[in-house]
């Protein structure tokens, strides 16, 4: 039997200052109310705000607006937490938290909706791998496992954590 190719995608649209991330329905694993992070680390950028409790774990929450090289927004009653699955698992537990400004919402992107767009020049260096063109939207698609390895820089070594091997 042939594969049908994948003609829709089931993707959410994730609010932050100034605009929007795009990333696939399963990147998500929960989001809640935004709670003040603590324990942030004395060498930290300012992107890493510091570490919020998840389940019964400590997980590192980023600002992405800040790791574009913009400033952190104000929290307000609509900030929540957005907690994403790390996609190389080589955070312990394999969670990114993201500062974000309201709930993702669930689109379906199809190739009619879609075009590639340039990435921005003032991105260059931001965690961003594309900026795409979908209906009356231009989100940014981020770079994860760069954040991800970002992160890594910055958090102390703990008991269980296991060096993964790129091989």
């Amino acid at each position: 039997m042939a594969e049908q190719p994948i003609k829709d995608v089931y993707s959410l649209l994730v609010p932050i200052s100034g605009g929007k991330l795009i990333v696939p329905r399963t990147a998500v694993s929960e989001v809640m109310g935004y709670t003040p992070p603590h324990s942030r680390p004395d060498n930290a950028p300012e992107w890493f705000l510091g570490m919020v409790r998840w389940e019964r774990s400590e997980v590192p929450l980023i600002c992405f607006e800040a790791a574009c090289g913009r400033g952190i927004p104000e929290s307000s009653s609509r900030t929540r937490i957005t907690y994403f699955h790390a996609l190389k698992g080589r955070l312990n537990p394999p969670i990114i938290a993201l500062m974000t400004q309201g709930y993702p919402y669930l689109v379906r992107v199809t190739e009619g909706v879609l075009s590639p767009s340039e990435k921005p020049e003032e991105l260059e260096h931001a965690p961003v791998i594309a900026r795409i063109r979908m209906a009356n939207e231009r989100p940014l698609v981020p770079d994860m496992e760069s954040l991800e390895e970002r992160i890594r820089e910055f958090l102390p070594a703990r008991s269980g954590d296991a060096e993964v091997s790129d091989a």
